[in-house]
């Protein structure tokens, strides 16, 4: 079975999902930070964190182990699920894991697949989304078809979109793809 996903009759004022490749976010923002001064430093770990009544420092780690101390009036944690900020401020992250990893893929399509809705594949070997990104680029997100073999290439997506009845649908080119796993949790 497959289907489409539409927001439009949702009465809200944003009735719809905005799917952006997480470089373009993070350049959104980036700049955004930027026209407002503040400059954005990744490739550092935080390893501890001081706070008192007028200020909060994080020490970091660069890639080459060199440290630097950085105070601030806050420190936001953008660092993933295993966050060291949250760890290092003893903020619980209560929850459970999902049983499935999940697959999610950038990529080129051949289709006719229509461009203005999400589209969802329901199949006994778990749901293909399909998330158009302009052009024809698309995002693909599954349920991880075989964990043990960590890197799914091209090839692999092409027989899975034809195992789900996507005929027509072809891999014209991978741009990148993750595994992950999900969580239920609350910080």
């Amino acid at each position: 079975r497959s289907g489409n996903i539409t927001f439009e009759n949702i009465q809200a004022d944003i009735n719809f999902a905005l799917d952006i490749p997480q470089p373009v976010t993070e350049s959104i923002f980036s700049d955004f930070l930027k026209d407002k001064g503040v400059s954005v430093e990744t490739g550092r770990e935080c390893i501890d964190v001081v706070e008192n009544d007028e200020s909060i420092s994080g020490r970091f780690a660069d890639a080459d182990g060199k440290e630097h101390v950085i105070s601030a009036r806050y420190l936001v944690g953008c660092d993933g699920m295993n966050s060291a900020v949250r760890q290092l401020a003893d903020i619980p992250f209560r929850g459970e894991d999902y049983e499935e990893e999940f697959l999610v893929a950038d990529m080129e399509l051949e289709t006719d697949l229509e461009t203005n809705f999400w589209q969802l594949v329901i199949h006994p070997e778990g749901p293909l989304i399909l998330l158009p990104l302009g052009g024809d680029a698309w995002r693909v997100v599954t349920i991880h078809p075989d964990t043990e073999k960590r890197k799914v290439s091209q090839s692999d997506f092409n027989k899975m979109m034809e195992k789900r009845l996507l005929q027509g649908t072809h891999v014209r080119k991978l741009l990148s793809s993750a595994t992950y796993s999900a969580q239920k949790r609350i910080a």
